[in-house]
């Protein structure tokens, strides 16, 4: 299997930070997201704090838009993980492309989040604070920055695939006119020249 890149080690990692927090936090969200805002528990007291920022996420107004992402994140989005842990850990050619359409779409789903809370006022924002925009903003930053890096990386290695192979286009068209031509130490007589075809006919 070989050493892994930087790039491969850090992608397993945010994998593995997003499977983790899938299957604690967002599977407690839809598990209870109708009535997390009178649990008591660990994780209820974590949404309840973050609904300093989103009160959808304490059980408050319409907590059917954080319901459908985090749906969607638990199911789709891990499912199509595995298919890029699984890509990464055995060197498949196909995780690039599928780690650019996943992590492209975590990204545009996260911008979709903070955009509709821009375009609708903040309605789920209790107050207008500093600590409540931080904590509506920076907790979501991972998944943001984290999914940007992951397309980076699988952009970067396609772009560099599409080069190698415009590259040997590029060489196979230039060399194309002379693939006959006999190279030194490859076996078989080297073609007829001028001088060897006027020799031969002196000879007869």
């Amino acid at each position: 299997m070989g050493r892994r890149s930087p790039e491969d080690r850090i992608t397993l990692g945010f994998l593995a930070f997003s499977f983790l927090l899938a299957f604690t936090l967002e599977l407690y969200f839809v598990l209870h997201f109708q009535d997390i805002g009178g649990r008591r528990d660990v994780f209820a007291r974590l949404f309840q704090v973050y609904g300093a920022g989103d009160s959808a996420y304490a059980g408050e107004g319409d907590v059917y838009f954080p319901f459908a992402l985090e749906t969607i994140h638990l199911t789709v989005t891990q499912v199509l993980s595995v298919g890029i842990t699984v890509g990464v850990l055995r060197n498949r050619p196909y995780r690039y492309p599928l780690q650019l359409a996943v992590s492209s779409y975590v990204a545009y789903s996260v911008v979709l989040y903070f955009w509709r809370a821009v375009v609708g006022g903040y309605e789920n924002m209790p107050e207008r604070g500093a600590w409540n925009y931080f904590i509506f903003y920076v907790p979501n930053l991972p998944w943001l920055l984290g999914n940007l890096l992951l397309a980076w990386y699988a952009y970067r290695a396609i772009l560099r695939r599409f080069r190698g192979e415009a590259q040997d286009d590029g060489v196979t068209a230039r060399e194309g006119p002379g693939r006959g031509a006999h190279r030194p130490g490859t076996p078989g007589p080297p073609p007829a020249t001028g001088r060897s075809i006027a020799a031969s006919r002196r000879i007869r």
